[in-house]
């Protein structure tokens, strides 16, 4: 399974359909230019002359999403090789399996939608993005050294209260939580629904694990960031206010090469001309889809404003700028996500599916390394 961006009209995938021509956006005027040039080339690149014709293209690609003009989807296909009928044939031995044997049909479709939602967590999660991963060996402790001193520490503990710890040691040590869910189809469902339902419940999976986790680390930022730095508030994202932020966290000698932020903000971005005369736009189809919009001052751009509205987490008008990882904080891993075949037939529910679920620790081990900040009415 993968995600990617496909036209609304033919629903082909941006890369395999040249006649989607896009759009040119112009930044200052916000005005609309349809082009009459295939919007990729073979490689995935968005097509344009000059980097402020990649400015104006991406723009429009990007005002396409929103509107509707191009699609998220989300894909049965491990690559663009594999055939309908062998999709097909995956999902029809599963469906037929009422066995619920560990090795079957069912259980290898489970583990086969709990490494894409795996994957696509590691692509497009803010959680594994922005924050150092280890794996725990199996009986010992997950812990994460503290290069800085005098910080404020802030971690997940089981019942979700976060509680704020001052480091005077050189480690801290998370508690490990277990991010579970279900995904479930109903005996109907399994009767009558199209092969690409299977695509609706690996978006479920997303739902229960992805998004779960990325809102988690969503507050330890909004926990973090008031405890050294100042939070702000603004009607317009403006380079001074942007250069601001960030200095908020560089003045703690830590670098901030990564800023997320709400869709709604890329507007401030692409209609101001000093904004665009630092910003690196970038070209590649892969990298929107991942949710990469480009770089302003050294600090990459991500949104998760290119991903369906559900699985989506940053509030409108929001943005965070984060130290490296390394400064920043990380996920102890004990388990990584793992299905397991269940049924409810027993308890009178006419269901069966997979119960998923993963254990790790969260922390931000650094507050000085977020700055928070958004928009008011």
């Amino acid at each position: 399974m993968r995600t990617k961006l496909v036209s609304a009209r033919s629903k082909a995938g941006l890369q395999e359909d040249y006649s989607v021509k896009g759009a040119i956006r112009r930044a200052r005027s916000g005005s609309r230019v349809e082009s009459n040039e295939s919007m990729l080339d073979s490689q995935g690149n968005v097509n344009a002359g000059s980097r402020k014709e990649l400015v104006e293209r991406l723009a429009g690609v990007i005002d396409d999403i929103i509107e509707g003009r191009i699609e998220r989807t989300a894909s049965m296909a491990t690559s663009d090789e594999e055939t309908t009928h062998e999709q097909e044939r995956l999902v029809t031995a599963a469906l037929a399996d009422r066995t619920m044997d560990p090795n079957g049909a069912f259980a290898v479709m489970g583990e086969t939608i709990g490494d894409a939602i795996w994957e696509t967590t590691g692509r497009l999660g803010f959680a594994r993005k922005f924050l150092f991963k280890m794996d725990v060996p199996r009986g010992q402790e997950g812990r994460f050294r503290v290069r800085q001193k005098n910080v404020v520490s802030w971690i997940i503990t089981k019942d979700t209260f976060i509680p704020r710890s001052v480091v005077n040691q050189p480690w801290i040590y998370p508690e490990v939580v277990t991010i579970a869910g279900h995904v479930t189809i109903s005996d109907n469902e399994n009767a009558t629904s199209p092969i690409e339902f299977m695509d609706e419940k690996f978006q479920d999976g997303l739902e229960a694990q992805m998004v779960r986790e990325d809102n988690l680390v969503r507050y330890l930022f909004t926990q973090a960031a008031p405890v050294f730095n100042d939070v702000y508030t603004f009607t317009d994202l403006t380079p001074a206010l942007w250069s601001s932020m960030q200095l908020q966290v560089q003045r703690w000698g830590l670098p901030v090469p990564h800023a997320v932020m709400a869709i709604d903000l890329w507007t401030d971005i692409r209609t101001n001309s000093d904004f665009l005369a630092a910003y690196e736009p970038v070209s590649k189809l892969q990298l929107i889809e991942e949710g990469r919009l480009g770089k302003l001052y050294d600090t990459e751009i991500y949104t998760d404003g290119l991903r369906y509205d559900t699985l989506r987490v940053l509030e409108p008008g929001e943005i965070f700028f984060l130290a490296n990882p390394i400064g920043l904080g990380g996920i102890a891993e004990y388990e990584p996500l793992q299905t397991e075949p269940v049924s409810l037939h027993h308890v009178g529910i006419s269901a069966r599916g997979w119960y998923l679920w993963q254990s790790a620790g969260y922390a931000v081990g650094n507050s000085r390394g977020v700055c928070w900040g958004y928009r008011t009415s």
